[in-house]
């Protein structure tokens, strides 16, 4: 299996704050970093995250435990999350649901 990439496009406020209020509710059980090229910021940040508005940026949860991750991804895909997997091997990438 690929490693998964979890991509929002911060088209809005609304979905800004949408993240951030995800974010803060799993502060205490792991980090998450919203990434947008080489900039890197905290999910639970508000203005860093607004920073990244109209760009679509990638979540980094940092935890190994899956079940957490499909609990933070069906959070996340109800204000417009997608996941994209990168197969390693052939480097192709394409459009999945988890």
């Amino acid at each position: 299996m690929g490693k998964w990439n979890i991509l929002l496009n911060l088209c809005n406020l609304e979905t800004v704050n949408g993240l951030c209020k995800i974010c803060n509710r799993y502060k205490d059980k792991f980090d998450i970093n919203v990434e947008y090229g080489h900039y890197i910021v905290d999910g639970v940040s508000m203005i860093a995250v607004a920073s990244l508005l109209n760009k679509t940026v990638k979540i980094n949860p940092i935890i190994d435990d899956k079940e957490q991750i499909k609990k933070f991804y069906a959070e996340v895909e109800k204000i417009g999350a997608y996941i994209m997997e990168i197969e390693r091997k052939e480097d192709k990438k394409k459009c999945t649901r988890m």
